[in-house]
């Protein structure tokens, strides 16, 4: 995933995924994956080199832009759109 990580790093921009009524970031996807495979905010933030504070914040966007309000239905939402 590290590697994945900073690949999308070195791309000067990064495309959107388009998925029903919502766009989310490779980074934001990436995000989500991570939160997943890792099981936590915390851990994900480390396998993406980054701050607590931006996964929280990156989350946070991605479910406004999903329109939820928990982590669960993000995960259902993005399994059941094969984002992750």
């Amino acid at each position: 995933m590290l590697k994945q990580h900073r690949e999308l790093k070195s791309e000067s921009t990064l495309g959107e995924r388009t998925s029903m009524n919502h766009k989310l970031t490779d980074r934001q996807v990436l995000t989500v994956r991570l939160v997943v495979e890792h099981g936590g905010y915390k851990e994900a933030a480390q396998a993406r080199g980054v701050s607590i504070n931006t996964v929280k914040n990156t989350l946070s966007t991605v479910r406004k832009k999903m329109g939820v309000s928990t982590m669960q239905q993000v995960i259902y939402r993005a399994t059941k759109e094969k984002l992750i």
